[in-house]
Order: C-alpha cells, then structure tokens, then sequence
C-alpha cells in the first residue's frame, strides 16, 4: 500500500542527499598540497629595494608590471604572464625615531 506524498518521504530524500553531501572544510585547516605550493612559488616573482610609489601607486605598479613583463615571450607556449609579484624590505616611514 503506497503512502501518499508528505514528509515522511521528503524527508528520506532529503536524508539520501545529504549522505552523498560532503562537509566542505576551511583551506587553513586542510592538508595543503606541497605541490600547489612549489607550483605557487614558481610562478612569483620576489623583487626587494623597490620604490614605495611601486606599492603605493597604481599607475607605478602597472609601469612595473610592464617594464617586468618586456622580458617574457607573447607567443611562446603556454603564454608566459606574470601571476603574483611579492615585494621584500619595503621600507616605510612611521614618523618616530629610532630607539
């Protein structure tokens, strides 16, 4: 004898799907892949004694961009683009003396 619709099966389906969800875990907390690392590294480029204007300014970090971006080949394959650019030892005035 068939039961008609009501929640009783809504509720069981809804119980079949969430057996198939997986529960989605933050990126801190999950196994990095040290691949995806070194891949993420190989692909930044590390610049140090930069300007600050370089950090601060749009305009002058595109003109960066651009001048770093002379270098690579448009039509070599795949297409070389610069991905991520960190810059290191930036020095920036608080105001304060040193101690």
């Amino acid at each position: 004898e068939e039961e008609p619709l009501g929640k009783r099966q809504k509720a069981e389906e809804k119980d079949d799907k969430d057996e198939e969800d997986v529960v989605p875990v933050h990126e801190s907390l999950a196994q990095k892949s040290t691949d995806s690392d070194i891949e993420k590294a190989s692909r930044t480029v590390f610049l140090a004694n930069v300007s600050t204007e370089a950090i601060s300014s749009k305009a002058a970090k595109k003109a960066l961009l651009t001048h770093l971006s002379s270098v690579l080949d448009p039509h070599g394959m795949p297409v070389q683009k610069l991905e991520s650019i960190r810059f290191r030892s930036v020095a920036f005035s608080t105001g304060s003396m040193p101690k």
